[in-house]
């Protein structure tokens, strides 16, 4: 707390935090850029214990690994802050990354489709080679992986859950491509209205019927 007072006594205090920054040498940088999209700290000597990022000087929520996963692609001001073994905490000085956009591109066809039906995810300007070394990682919409493809294929069949999805593509040049799928949730019946008959055929080809209602008698 720092207190201050004028000529006449009048005094006021202020809560302020005291933060430390570690320079960072550029040529040994404690960051290290492994993914088009994925920033590491080195922690070599297993000295740090702790993690917290910044990106444009804003905290990142849920991001206290010791790396950072920015699934909007690395673009932007990036910040760790650190804790160590001896219980010190300190900034390491910001690097900045801007957007590497890839030659090649990934596509879902169709992007849109009902819960459980299948999707092709199309893959292009992808040699042979590249191709063996690359791979698709499936994201929900909130950031949790939902599946990872390690063997890539030109054209790949694939069914989700209800939700949206981000496909995102990573070839060994570090680089990466994406797109986005929506699969819908199912529609619920509506109830029958009285005196009706309501009939529906599901997934399975049985039919089921409902009958509602005071019919009367004939």
């Amino acid at each position: 707390t720092m207190e201050m007072c004028d000529d006449e006594g009048n005094c006021a205090k202020e809560d302020f935090t005291f933060n430390v920054m570690l320079p960072d040498d550029k040529e040994k940088s404690y960051y290290v850029k492994v993914w088009n999209d994925v920033v590491i700290c080195r922690n070599g000597d297993g000295n740090h214990v702790s993690y917290q990022w910044y990106k444009d000087k804003k905290k990142c929520e849920d991001a206290n690994l010791q790396y950072f996963n920015d699934k909007s692609l690395l673009d932007g001001e990036y910040m760790v802050h650190v804790t160590d073994k001896d219980g010190k905490s300190y900034f390491i000085e910001p690097i900045q990354y801007e957007t590497e956009l890839a030659k090649y591109g990934i596509t879902a066809n169709p992007n849109v489709v009902e819960k459980s039906a299948e999707f092709t995810v199309s893959v292009t300007g992808v040699s042979d080679d590249d191709l063996a070394n690359a791979r698709i990682v499936v994201y929900k919409a909130n950031g949790i992986i939902e599946k990872i493809l390690n063997n890539v294929e030109a054209n790949t069949a694939m069914r989700l859950g209800s939700g949206e999805y981000i496909i995102v593509l990573t070839v060994n040049d570090g680089k990466n491509a994406n797109c986005k799928v929506l699969v819908k949730y199912m529609k619920l019946i509506e109830k029958p209205k009285k005196n009706e008959i309501y009939i529906q055929k599901n997934s399975l080809a049985n039919v089921t019927v409902y009958i509602t209602g005071d019919f009367g008698t004939r």
